[in-house]
């Protein structure tokens, strides 16, 4: 590691010689004590930092606050520290991909960044990111061992895309984003998996699996589809929701007993509720008087509603448009069943 002597390094040489710094490049590639040096004194660096893949340890971008670019960290297999008690904001993508030896992650000032890729990484020992993000516009994390995201709480209002797949240990997601315009795609995680989306009021397109709890108190509308599938979730509450304008998908969740969705009038494509044996009774969705189109119901229920020709359809008036970007890709036309 480059700790102590490095923060010594670093202090001598800017001192001596503050003409070192180099705060512009297209690309600068950490590889040794003076590349790191280099940028040192840089508050602002515009352009992307990459640590190179033999280096064992680090303790870089020591006094830059703003990178206008990315930082890349990927394809390390000794790695075992990334750290800046200084970075504030990153103008483009953090990427953390391949580190299996990934033990200490240290960034505390960290609140700003357009996205963040972490993938293939082990649970780190100490995770020192005591700011909660607060401005994410991408979040994929994809194939680590993470158990917790801690740290990546995102308190952003509004972001693009929130894709968290294939992680297997992953007990607990929370994230505090407020509407979701493009995708929200929770697959394949660990079977324990609670997610929790306490302040989601608008996304454009869910899918989740591999959920034993699923808790969006406050999501009201979806502009596209809905598919919770293959998890272990017991009881489906979205008490607010109430417009789907693409397909609303149920299917095998072995151990659910409830759907509440008390306030959904409008599903403006397909809705499907199959593979749940547990499921008696739907009796949560009483408020649906609208399904654009087709209408699929598999399994033994006690009550009829829902079933075909009971339930009343009919045109039903199109909510007010959800938050910016929800009108891209209009609903299709309704038509009565």
């Amino acid at each position: 590691m480059w700790a102590t002597p490095l923060l010594l390094a670093c202090f001598l040489l800017s001192v001596l010689n503050p003409t070192l710094a180099q705060c512009n490049n297209a690309t600068t590639t950490l590889r040794n004590i003076a590349d790191v040096v280099a940028i040192a004194t840089c508050t602002t660096y515009t352009g992307d930092i990459v640590v190179a893949t033999d280096v064992a340890g680090i303790s870089a971008l020591l006094g830059v606050e703003e990178v206008i670019g990315s930082v890349i960290v990927a394809n390390n297999s000794a790695l075992t520290t990334i750290s800046s008690d200084s970075l504030r904001s990153v103008s483009n993508d953090v990427i953390l991909d391949t580190l299996p030896l990934l033990a200490n992650i240290s960034l505390p000032m960290w609140s700003s960044v357009n996205t963040i890729i972490l993938s293939k990484i082990p649970a780190p020992n100490v995770i020192n990111m005591q700011t909660t993000v607060q401005k994410v516009t991408n979040l994929y994390i994809t194939d680590t061992t993470l158990e917790t995201l801690f740290g990546l709480l995102l308190q952003t209002s509004q972001m693009e895309n929130l894709i968290v797949t294939g992680n297997q240990f992953l007990q607990s997601c929370w994230f505090g984003v407020g509407n979701i315009t493009q995708q929200a795609t929770i697959l394949n995680n660990s079977a324990q998996m609670t997610l929790t989306l306490p302040n989601l009021t608008y996304a454009y397109n869910v899918e989740i699996t591999n959920a034993s709890a699923i808790e969006m108190p406050v999501l009201q509308s979806i502009n596209q589809n809905l598919d919770i599938s293959y998890s272990a979730v017991q009881n489906l509450t979205l008490p607010v929701l109430s417009y789907v304008g693409g397909d609303l998908d149920v299917k095998n969740n072995a151990q659910l007993v409830g759907i509440n969705m008390p306030d959904l009038v409008n599903v403006q494509g397909n809705v499907e509720i199959s593979g749940s044996p547990q499921l008696e009774f739907l009796s949560g969705l009483s408020a649906l008087s609208f399904i654009g189109k087709d209408l699929t119901l598999a399994g033994e229920f006690n009550d009829t509603l829902l079933r075909p020709p009971q339930i009343p359809y009919k045109w039903a008036p199109t909510p007010a448009p959800p938050p910016e970007e929800a009108n891209r890709n209009a609903t299709t036309s309704p038509k009565a069943l």
